[in-house]
Protein backbone atom coordinates (compact mmCIF):
# COMPACT_ATOMS: atom_id res chain seq x y z
CA UNK A 1 0.00 0.00 0.00
CA UNK A 2 1.53 3.28 -1.13
CA UNK A 3 0.28 6.81 -0.57
CA UNK A 4 1.61 10.03 -2.02
CA UNK A 5 1.01 13.49 -3.40
CA UNK A 6 2.12 14.95 -6.67
CA UNK A 7 1.64 17.84 -9.00
CA UNK A 8 1.38 16.70 -12.61
CA UNK A 9 4.06 18.58 -14.50
CA UNK A 10 4.47 16.28 -17.50
CA UNK A 11 0.86 16.62 -18.64
CA UNK A 12 0.26 12.88 -18.47
CA UNK A 13 0.43 10.16 -15.80
CA UNK A 14 0.03 6.44 -16.38
CA UNK A 15 -1.40 4.45 -13.48
CA UNK A 16 -0.15 0.87 -12.99
CA UNK A 17 -2.61 -1.76 -14.26
CA UNK A 18 -2.07 -4.23 -11.42
CA UNK A 19 -3.18 -1.84 -8.65
CA UNK A 20 -6.36 -0.23 -7.38
CA UNK A 21 -6.28 3.55 -6.87
CA UNK A 22 -8.05 6.17 -4.75
CA UNK A 23 -7.09 9.65 -5.99
CA UNK A 24 -8.26 13.00 -4.60
CA UNK A 25 -7.95 15.95 -7.01
CA UNK A 26 -7.26 19.27 -5.32
CA UNK A 27 -6.15 21.49 -8.18
CA UNK A 28 -6.48 21.57 -11.95
CA UNK A 29 -8.47 19.06 -13.93
CA UNK A 30 -7.71 15.92 -15.93
CA UNK A 31 -9.20 13.62 -18.47
CA UNK A 32 -9.05 10.04 -17.21
CA UNK A 33 -8.98 7.30 -19.82
CA UNK A 34 -9.63 3.71 -18.77
CA UNK A 35 -10.08 1.43 -21.74
CA UNK A 36 -12.92 2.92 -23.80
CA UNK A 37 -14.12 5.21 -20.99
CA UNK A 38 -12.98 8.84 -20.76
CA UNK A 39 -14.03 11.18 -17.93
CA UNK A 40 -13.20 14.74 -17.03
CA UNK A 41 -12.36 15.07 -13.32
CA UNK A 42 -12.18 18.35 -11.47
CA UNK A 43 -10.86 19.66 -8.14
CA UNK A 44 -12.65 18.24 -5.11
CA UNK A 45 -13.58 14.92 -6.67
CA UNK A 46 -12.24 11.47 -5.88
CA UNK A 47 -11.39 8.94 -8.57
CA UNK A 48 -11.72 5.20 -7.89
CA UNK A 49 -9.87 2.90 -10.29
CA UNK A 50 -9.72 -0.86 -10.09
CA UNK A 51 -7.13 -3.10 -11.71
CA UNK A 52 -6.56 -2.25 -15.34
CA UNK A 53 -4.91 1.11 -14.79
CA UNK A 54 -5.58 4.25 -16.69
CA UNK A 55 -4.04 7.41 -18.06
CA UNK A 56 -4.53 10.88 -16.60
CA UNK A 57 -4.07 13.79 -19.03
CA UNK A 58 -3.99 17.40 -17.97
CA UNK A 59 -6.72 19.64 -19.35
CA UNK A 60 -6.32 23.36 -19.08
CA UNK A 61 -3.42 25.46 -17.88
CA UNK A 62 -3.33 24.55 -14.18
CA UNK A 63 -1.25 21.49 -13.32
CA UNK A 64 -3.46 18.97 -11.49
CA UNK A 65 -2.58 18.29 -7.86
CA UNK A 66 -3.26 14.75 -6.70
CA UNK A 67 -3.20 13.00 -3.34
CA UNK A 68 -3.92 9.32 -3.33
CA UNK A 69 -2.99 5.76 -2.66
CA UNK A 70 -2.57 2.57 -4.60
CA UNK A 71 -2.89 -0.94 -3.32
CA UNK A 72 -2.95 -4.45 -4.75
CA UNK A 73 -6.38 -5.81 -5.67
CA UNK A 74 -5.54 -8.78 -3.42
CA UNK A 75 -6.00 -6.47 -0.40
CA UNK A 76 -9.76 -6.32 -1.05
CA UNK A 77 -10.46 -10.04 -0.32
CA UNK A 78 -8.13 -9.80 2.68
CA UNK A 79 -10.12 -6.86 4.06
CA UNK A 80 -13.35 -8.74 3.36
CA UNK A 81 -12.12 -11.61 5.54
CA UNK A 82 -10.97 -9.34 8.36
CA UNK A 83 -13.72 -6.69 8.34
CA UNK A 84 -16.60 -8.80 7.01
CA UNK A 85 -17.29 -6.07 4.42
CA UNK A 86 -16.84 -6.42 0.69
CA UNK A 87 -15.24 -3.30 -0.82
CA UNK A 88 -14.61 -5.09 -4.14
CA UNK A 89 -17.71 -3.68 -5.88
CA UNK A 90 -16.27 -0.16 -5.50
CA UNK A 91 -13.50 -1.05 -7.95
CA UNK A 92 -15.38 -3.13 -10.52
CA UNK A 93 -15.35 -1.81 -14.11
CA UNK A 94 -19.04 -0.87 -14.17
CA UNK A 95 -19.06 0.87 -10.77
CA UNK A 96 -19.11 4.63 -10.20
CA UNK A 97 -15.60 5.95 -10.82
CA UNK A 98 -15.87 9.59 -9.72
CA UNK A 99 -17.32 10.85 -6.44
CA UNK A 100 -18.18 14.49 -5.75
CA UNK A 101 -18.54 14.48 -1.97
CA UNK A 102 -18.94 17.48 0.31
CA UNK A 103 -15.90 19.50 1.40
CA UNK A 104 -15.82 17.84 4.84
CA UNK A 105 -15.68 14.41 3.22
CA UNK A 106 -12.81 15.43 0.91
CA UNK A 107 -10.99 16.92 3.89
CA UNK A 108 -11.29 13.64 5.83
CA UNK A 109 -9.91 11.69 2.89
CA UNK A 110 -7.03 14.16 2.43
CA UNK A 111 -6.17 13.85 6.14
CA UNK A 112 -6.20 10.04 6.00
CA UNK A 113 -4.13 9.99 2.82
CA UNK A 114 -1.54 12.36 4.34
CA UNK A 115 -1.40 10.28 7.53
CA UNK A 116 -0.96 7.14 5.43
CA UNK A 117 1.83 8.80 3.45
CA UNK A 118 3.70 10.00 6.56
CA UNK A 119 3.40 6.59 8.26
CA UNK A 120 4.79 4.71 5.25
CA UNK A 121 8.35 4.80 6.60
CA UNK A 122 7.45 3.29 9.96
CA UNK A 123 8.59 -0.30 10.60
CA UNK A 124 5.03 -1.47 11.33
CA UNK A 125 3.22 0.82 8.91
CA UNK A 126 -0.54 0.77 9.58
CA UNK A 127 -1.33 0.97 5.86
CA UNK A 128 -4.17 -1.58 6.04
CA UNK A 129 -5.83 0.38 8.86
CA UNK A 130 -5.69 3.60 6.86
CA UNK A 131 -6.89 1.77 3.75
CA UNK A 132 -9.87 0.30 5.60
CA UNK A 133 -10.81 3.78 6.90
CA UNK A 134 -10.51 5.27 3.40
CA UNK A 135 -12.66 2.51 1.94
CA UNK A 136 -15.23 3.00 4.70
CA UNK A 137 -15.58 6.72 3.87
CA UNK A 138 -15.63 6.04 0.12
CA UNK A 139 -18.33 3.39 0.52
CA UNK A 140 -20.45 5.77 2.61
CA UNK A 141 -20.20 8.50 -0.05
CA UNK A 142 -21.08 6.02 -2.83
CA UNK A 143 -24.21 5.06 -0.93
CA UNK A 144 -25.03 8.71 -0.25
CA UNK A 145 -24.65 9.71 -3.91
CA UNK A 146 -26.81 6.78 -5.06
CA UNK A 147 -29.57 7.74 -2.62
CA UNK A 148 -29.37 11.46 -3.36
CA UNK A 149 -32.61 12.72 -4.82
CA UNK A 150 -31.08 15.81 -6.45
CA UNK A 151 -30.90 15.44 -10.21
CA UNK A 152 -27.34 15.20 -11.53
CA UNK A 153 -26.12 15.90 -14.99
CA UNK A 154 -22.62 14.55 -15.58
CA UNK A 155 -22.20 16.53 -18.80
CA UNK A 156 -22.94 19.80 -16.99
CA UNK A 157 -20.47 18.83 -14.24
CA UNK A 158 -17.80 18.10 -16.87
CA UNK A 159 -18.44 21.42 -18.62
CA UNK A 160 -18.16 23.28 -15.30
CA UNK A 161 -14.88 21.49 -14.53
CA UNK A 162 -13.53 22.39 -17.98
CA UNK A 163 -14.50 26.05 -17.58
CA UNK A 164 -12.96 26.20 -14.10
CA UNK A 165 -9.71 24.66 -15.33
CA UNK A 166 -9.46 26.97 -18.34
CA UNK A 167 -10.96 30.18 -17.02
CA UNK A 168 -8.08 32.31 -18.33
CA UNK A 169 -8.81 31.66 -21.98
CA UNK A 170 -11.66 33.02 -24.09
CA UNK A 171 -14.65 30.77 -24.67
CA UNK A 172 -17.49 30.70 -27.14
CA UNK A 173 -20.65 28.71 -26.73
CA UNK A 174 -19.93 26.96 -30.04
CA UNK A 175 -16.43 25.85 -28.93
CA UNK A 176 -17.64 24.48 -25.59
CA UNK A 177 -20.68 22.81 -27.18
CA UNK A 178 -18.55 21.10 -29.84
CA UNK A 179 -16.03 19.91 -27.23
CA UNK A 180 -18.79 18.16 -25.26
CA UNK A 181 -20.87 17.09 -28.27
Amino acid sequence: ITAGSLRMTSGQLELPAESCHIILFSGGSCTVRCGDTALLVSPGCVLLLGPGGGVLRQTGHLAPELTGCRFPAAALPELKGVMQRDFGPLFEPDSQMVLYGPVQWSSRLRTLLNLMRSAAGEPDSPGMIYLSLLLHYVEQECRSEKQDIRPRNETVEQICAYLAANYQQKFSLTDVASRFF
